[in-house]
């Protein structure tokens, strides 16, 4: 590419109008890191979230500046003036950013940037599902040459402002997802590069046998007019102040900004790698296939642990309390290299541990047996068990007394008992373990075990990703009848924020049948945590009903039917 002295000239009175991008926000990044490999030496600009600890995989994102972010500019002059770097973290949250300052735009900067992105994926735990790159400019000319070397590396790519270098051929057999944004009236390359590139990609896939709804999926042309980018400056004002205001090239980097694009790339793509926001967030349950009540052709088993705990309503007296756990088929104990997911689940007002798997002939076991059997879900561990014990007094209040301790014996006992016995992703049975496996691990309760459930969030998010109350709504403050939603949704807005759990990811499914005989309780917390605007994000929390939903266990059946494929997703 070669760039005139005219685009230097407008290039300078653009970035002398307003503010940086990102002066105020690049400390966050560590700057002018130095990666060697045979393509040449290359300096990048590092973003790693503090909760990063390598002991779970994070996305990645890399991002390849334009002219006025390349090294000879300066350390750090690609975040002084690009926004992807900065917007990408508010659609994935745990994602590792690296923003390489290449020397230019031609075959050595591509071939650094795929050793670069090589590196990322080999020392980091880096989820090669959500492996994202992003090109503006030069930037853009460079990732086209990225998609001709090894697209097969990156889920989604966003190409901006720019003209395609590179042979599409391959990223067609990749079937790589690219999004192409420009401006109709760039002022440097025009918006016919664009369309180009977007005809030849789209006639190969033609030629593959793609269908146009196949192609619409994997390929999108995005030409704005001057008007829809000066109101998308204008919405955006406070992030960008006046800068590119007088130029439609360097307008482009506003795509950073769109909701549409920018969902589109980082997660629309988790959508189909079946990441937990794969649904809307409110909506009606899928009922389940008549034959998951009976038994599979390949039964997991289910198996009784007896383990040590404390009466906490008796001065802490020592008790044993019993569980029961079921094992997929194929269940090796004598293969600890293979681990599971697990999931916990609780009953309601006198329920026994157990009932899950053995309630209406095993129907619940069954459905769990066909749905890995048919590869909807991984196989999985799951644990009925129980806030009582032998001594326990089955009446209303004194079962919700049994519960609202229930977190300390799961802390203390069930959990370091199960997942000291049988192959979870928790290396020991020390907290500290038991919390960096957390995105491993599940919990689900019907009735009074939905207010468990609801506490567990309040008190174990450090230890569990996932949460699926059925049929019932916190209690933390308050009691059948006196519900205190907002105040109960105020805790677990504190909660969420106290435990960074924004930052460190977790996902509630919440469920209640339409002729539910409590179902009030479920409506009115739904309401109120959905009425707080962008709190609780669909990638967080959703609602679903099942429509002539009882309180009963075929509600639960189906709220679990449609919730383990977003837990726990079948690779």
């Amino acid at each position: 590419m070669n760039k005139s002295m005219i685009l230097v000239i407008v290039l300078l009175m653009i970035l002398s109008m307003g503010a940086s991008a990102a002066a105020d926000n690049s400390q966050e990044f560590r700057m002018d890191q130095v990666f060697e490999s045979e393509a040449g030496t290359c300096h990048y600009n590092l973003y790693v979230p503090d909760d990063y600890d390598g002991s779970r995989p994070y996305a990645l994102h890399i991002a390849l500046p334009g002219w006025e972010g390349l090294y000879f500019q300066g350390v750090g002059e690609d975040l002084r003036w690009e926004y992807l770097p900065f917007e990408s973290r508010n659609y994935v949250n745990d994602m590792i950013v690296v923003s390489a300052q290449l020397n230019d735009w031609g075959e050595t900067s591509a071939r650094q940037a795929v050793a670069l992105t090589e590196f990322f994926l080999s020392e980091y735990n880096i989820d090669p599902d959500r492996v994202f790159i992003t090109g503006y400019s030069g930037g853009g000319e460079t990732l086209s040459r990225v998609m001709e070397l090894k697209p097969e590396l990156y889920t989604a790519a966003l190409f901006v402002s720019s003209q395609w270098d590179g042979d599409p051929q391959p990223l067609v057999a990749a079937r790589t997802p690219l999004y192409l944004f420009t401006a109709e009236h760039d002022s440097y390359y025009g918006s016919e590069p664009v369309r180009r590139a977007y005809q030849r990609i789209h006639d190969l896939y033609a030629e593959a046998g793609l269908t146009d709804e196949e192609i619409d999926s994997l390929l999108v042309m995005d030409i704005r007019s001057n008007k829809e980018l000066d109101s998308l400056r204008e919405e955006n004002a406070d992030k960008v102040g006046t800068v590119y205001a007088i130029d439609y090239h360097g307008a482009g980097m506003l795509a950073a900004f769109d909701k549409n694009v920018m969902n589109w790339v980082f997660q629309d793509r988790m959508i189909e790698n079946n990441n937990t926001m794969t649904i809307p967030q409110t909506g009606f349950s899928q009922p389940v296939p008549a034959v998951y009540a009976t038994p599979s052709d390949h039964p997991g088993t289910v198996v009784r642990v007896d383990y040590g705990s404390e009466d906490y309503l008796a001065n802490n007296a020592p008790v044993v309390k019993t569980a029961y756990v079921y094992l997929p088929y194929g269940y090796d104990e004598n293969d600890p290299e293979t681990r599971y997911d697990i999931l916990y689940l609780m009953h309601g007002w006198t329920g026994t541990a157990g009932e899950y798997f053995f309630i209406g002939d095993g129907m619940i076991k069954n459905m769990l047996d066909h749905m890995i059997e048919n590869g909807e879900i991984k196989p999985i561990i799951a644990v009925s068990a129980t806030f009582y014990n032998d001594n326990s007094d089955r009446g209303f209040s004194e079962s919700e007394d049994a519960l609202r301790e229930f977190h300390r014996d799961f802390e203390d006992y069930l959990m370091p008992a199960v997942e000291g016995t049988f192959h979870t992703y928790a290396e020991d049975t020390s907290p500290e373990s038991l919390v960096a496996s957390r995105d491993h691990r599940a919990f689900g309760g019907f009735s009074l075990g939905s207010v468990t459930t609801w506490l567990q969030f309040c008190y174990d998010a450090d230890y569990i990703h996932y949460f699926l109350p059925m049929s019932g709504s916190s209690w933390y403050y308050g009691t059948y009848g006196d519900f205190q939603i907002q105040r109960n949704v105020d805790h677990i807005e504190a909660v969420i924020a106290d435990h960074n759990l924004n930052e460190r990811g977790y996902f509630i499914y919440h469920g209640v049948g339409t002729r539910d005989s409590v179902r009030s309780q479920s409506i009115m917390m739904a309401e109120e945590m959905l009425s707080r605007d962008g709190v609780f994000p669909p990638e967080h929390y959703v609602f679903y009903q099942k429509e002539g939903g009882q309180h009963d266990h075929f509600a639960v059946m189906e709220f679990m039917f449609n919730a383990l494929p977003l837990f726990f997703p079948q690779g």
